[in-house]
C-alpha cells in the first residue's frame, strides 16, 4: 500500500516537472497503476522507477489498443500530456539508461506511439 502511495506520488511529481495539469494524474489512477503493481515489487522497482514503467505501459497499451488516435480526437488535452510524459521518459533512459533500465527491461514498448497511432488513424 504504501509503495503505491509511493509511486502515486512520483507519476505525479513526473507530470509536475513536465509542465501538465495534475489531473492528467487521473489518467493513472483509473487502474493503471493497480495493474502495474505486481510487476513493480516482482522487480523491486522503487517508485520511480515504477511511474515510468507506468507511463510507458499506459502509453503503449492505449496506442496499441487504437485507442490513442481516438484520444487525440476526443479530447487532445490528454493526448498531449501522454506525448509529453512519453517524451520525458525517453529523455530520461537516454540521460541514464543504467538507472531506468529496470523499469523497462523486458516490456514491450513502441518506439514511438504517436506516430503508430498517425498510422492507426
Amino acid at each position: 500500500m504504501f509503495l503505491k502511495f509511493c509511486v502515486t506520488n512520483a507519476i505525479n511529481e513526473f507530470i509536475k516537472i513536465s509542465g501538465l495539469k495534475s489531473e492528467t494524474l487521473t489518467l493513472f489512477e483509473r487502474g493503471a497503476i493497480d495493474k502495474f503493481m505486481p510487476v513493480i515489487k516482482q522487480r523491486r522497482l522503487d517508485a520511480e522507477q515504477g511511474a515510468m514503467l507506468i507511463i510507458l505501459g499506459t502509453i503503449t497499451n492505449i496506442a496499441q489498443s487504437g485507442a490513442l488516435s481516438k484520444l487525440k480526437e476526443q479530447t487532445p488535452y490528454f493526448y498531449y500530456a501522454f506525448e509529453v510524459l512519453w517524451d520525458f521518459c525517453s529523455s530520461l533512459l537516454i540521460e541514464d539508461k543504467h538507472r531506468w533500465d529496470n523499469a523497462v527491461f523486458g516490456e514491450i514498448f513502441l518506439e514511438n506511439p504517436f506516430l503508430y497511432a498517425e498510422q492507426c488513424a
